[in-house]
Formats: C-alpha cells, sequence, structure tokens
C-alpha cells in the first residue's frame, strides 16, 4: 500500500566547518572583499574562518620548505584520467568505483579540503580529527572520510575562488559567479590561475602516490580545453543521466550546498531556473568541446547501464580507453559493487508541471542520449526505481 507520506530527501548538518574553511589567508581576504552575505546564526562559522585561514598559510608554508623543490621537479608521466559529467549524473558513484583499482590514485576528502598543505599535515592531522566528521555527506546517505575519495573541485574552488560553489558563500545573485563555470568572461590572470593550481595539485599528487591519477568534478565537464592545454593526452570518462532526474536531483544538492557553505541566511530564489539553464550551459559546452579530445580519450557511458551492470560498463570502458586489463580491477571493485544494493536512496515526489517544464526546455539532451518523454510515463524513467533519487551507492 503506498504511503500518504510526503518523501523527505536527507538533509543534514555538517557542523561550523565548510568548504571555505580550507583557503589560504589571501583567498580568504579575497572572498570576503566580495562582501558575501552573513547572519549571526553563523557566528561560529564566521569566527572560525581568519584562525583557520592563517594556520592553513603557516602550514602552507612549511610544506613548502620541505616539498615545494621536490614537488617542481616531479614529472607526470601518465595524464590523468578525468571523470565528467554534470551534477548529479553519477560522477561520484564513477570514481569511487574506478578508485578501487590498485594501480591508480585518486584525491581524497582531506587532499581536496586542504590542497595546499595535504603533502606535509596529511601525515598526522586526518587521525586527530577523523572524531569531527559525519558520517555521511548532508544532502544524501554516501559515506563520507578524510581517506574517500573526493572531487577536485574542492581544491579548485579554495585555491582559486574560480569555482561554481563560490555561489555557496557569494548569495546575493547567480550572475555573481556565472563565470565560474565554463571561465566565459573571467579575467585572464584569474583563468592562469586556474590552470597553474590545477598542475601544482596534479604534480603534488602524482609525488605522493606516484600512480596514474584518477580525478573527478562535474565541473570539469565545461573546461575541456583548459585542461587539454595542461595534458594534451588526458583521457576522459564522461557519464550521462536522464536530464529529469538530474534536474530533480540538482535542486536538492543547490539547497544543501548553500545551506551548508553560507556564512548568512540565503534568500536566494530561483534554483528551478537555475537549475535548468546550468544543466543545458552544460550540455551545450559538452556538445561543442568534446570534439577536442583526440580520438581514442573519450568514453561516454550511460549511468542507468553503469548502475545495472557495474562491471560490463567499467570493463568496456577499460578497453576503450586504454586503460589497461581489468582484471585485476575486477576482484577488488566486487564488493564495492555489492554494498550499491544497500544503499538508501533519496525519495523525490513528482510534480507533472516540473516534468514537463524539464522535458521541454532540456529536450536536445533526451534526444541526443535516447531517454523517453517523462511526461508520457507514470511510472520511473527506463532503468531507475519508482520515486528515487537513483544515484546509488555515492551518489553525484
Amino acid at each position: 500500500m503506498a504511503s500518504n507520506k510526503p518523501n523527505k530527501p536527507k538533509s543534514s548538518s555538517q557542523g561550523p566547518i565548510s568548504l571555505w574553511h580550507g583557503m589560504n589567508f589571501a583567498p580568504m581576504c579575497k572572498l570576503l572583499a566580495q562582501r558575501p552575505p552573513m547572519h549571526w546564526s553563523k557566528a561560529l562559522k564566521i569566527a572560525l574562518l581568519p584562525p583557520m585561514c592563517a594556520h592553513n598559510s603557516v602550514m602552507s608554508f612549511v610544506e613548502d620548505l620541505f616539498f615545494k623543490r621536490k614537488v617542481q621537479q616531479t614529472e607526470v608521466k601518465d595524464p590523468p584520467l578525468f571523470i565528467i559529467g554534470f551534477w548529479r549524473s553519477g560522477t561520484t558513484l564513477l570514481h569511487n568505483l574506478m578508485a578501487k583499482d590498485p594501480r591508480v590514485a585518486f584525491p581524497n576528502s582531506y587532499e581536496m579540503l586542504f590542497p595546499t598543505h595535504f603533502l606535509f599535515t596529511g601525515k598526522y592531522s586526518p587521525q586527530m580529527t577523523a572524531f569531527m566528521l559525519p558520517k555521511t555527506r548532508p544532502m544524501d546517505n554516501v559515506r563520507f572520510g578524510w581517506d574517500l575519495p573526493q572531487e577536485d573541485e574542492f581544491a579548485m574552488a579554495t585555491m582559486t575562488l574560480l569555482s561554481p560553489y563560490l555561489i555557496t558563500a557569494l548569495t546575493r545573485s547567480f550572475e555573481q559567479t556565472n563565470h565560474t563555470y565554463d571561465f566565459k568572461g573571467a579575467p585572464p590572470e584569474q583563468i592562469q590561475l586556474w590552470k597553474d593550481s590545477m598542475e601544482l595539485l596534479i604534480k603534488k599528487l602524482t609525488y605522493k602516490y606516484k600512480k596514474p591519477l584518477v580525478m573527478k568534478s562535474p565541473g570539469h565537464t565545461l573546461r575541456i580545453p583548459y585542461l587539454l592545454d595542461l595534458y594534451p593526452n588526458a583521457k576522459f570518462l564522461y557519464i550521462y543521466r536522464n536530464p529529469y532526474n538530474v534536474c530533480n536531483s540538482v535542486l536538492h544538492l543547490r539547497r544543501t550546498m548553500v545551506r551548508e557553505g553560507e556564512f548568512g541566511r540565503s534568500d536566494l530564489l530561483g534554483h528551478e531556473d537555475e537549475a535548468i539553464r546550468t544543466f543545458n550551459l552544460g550540455y551545450d559546452v559538452y556538445e561543442r568541446d568534446h570534439k577536442l579530445i583526440p580520438e581514442g580519450n573519450l568514453h561516454e557511458i550511460q549511468f542507468e547501464s553503469l548502475e545495472k551492470d557495474p562491471m560490463a560498463v567499467l570493463e568496456e570502458s577499460y578497453s576503450a580507453l586504454n586503460l589497461g586489463d581489468f582484471g585485476p580491477a575486477r576482484e577488488v571493485i566486487a564488493p564495492e559493487v555489492a554494498a550499491m544494493k544497500r544503499y538508501k536512496k533519496n525519495r523525490f515526489d513528482k510534480d507533472a508541471a516540473w516534468i514537463e517544464r524539464v522535458y521541454r526546455e532540456c529536450r536536445p539532451a533526451f534526444d541526443r542520449f535516447d531517454y523517453p518523454d517523462p511526461t508520457k510515463n507514470s511510472g520511473p524513467a527506463a532503468g531507475e526505481s519508482p520515486n528515487s533519487d537513483p544515484v546509488a551507492a555515492v551518489g553525484k
């Protein structure tokens, strides 16, 4: 018998520490100069910002004393593999699965939240602070921990302030951060800072792990030309998902991230408009720029197929991108696949007007990836569970 209770997607607090507490002191001053809205209810979060950012700057200086020359001399012999795809399309699921391969390395949560000094403090700080972390992410039931795979967008946000995540601090209007998606309209010096920071981050991770890197950021879907400037032979694994389910889940993600990252109490409206606008921007930019990727260095996969048969999809991806024998990865990925079946998914109520709007305004993506018209299907989209956000096991 169906329940009459409204669906309530999981939403919890991560506490007073936010993404912005990973900044150094100079970026903090640049962010505060833009006058992010503040409110007394976020007093602890605001008060922690100067001492933590000052601590980050000091630890960065100490790290440079020990590691700067070694990092500069590090050669990235194996170009990274970048997992791309719009937010909530399954990039985290894909990243977590591929990170199980013992032949590769990945950035973890501690490294991406404290990117300027993890080589030095990463030897002791994660163990000392693990008790402070929430068990799961604020927006879903995905496990969170310092040692788990994490997207490099967090590092780029705090190192450069050129990231869509800037909207979690500058919450007055979406126009303030439009340039952070595909960098259109961004100052050249800021784009160069982003490229320099990405190159430094890749070198630091390569120095630490001495393995090929599997990186992940939904934002990179809009930055293919810049990544190719740095790594012309980089490989890209693009994952796509039913546009309706993407937009539906992005609404929840946006509201949760703004709540957790802001220093004020946002009255920012228009999340529905932004979800559709940015989805279409991501689709259009990818369709334009993916042709720049050399033949054999890009492979596209469908989220629903990955959820249904992860091993087959991953093996096909390894073959298409020439990543080596899938056999060694199969054994270690199998337990993660089993965990997917136990994952408790978010559930969202359906709204006929919202379904019709998403289909009407995102029609090119529905057609390109061969998804049916959701307005003619009262049940779930092909391959997905009823009334659920099917980003199984590991979210975005």
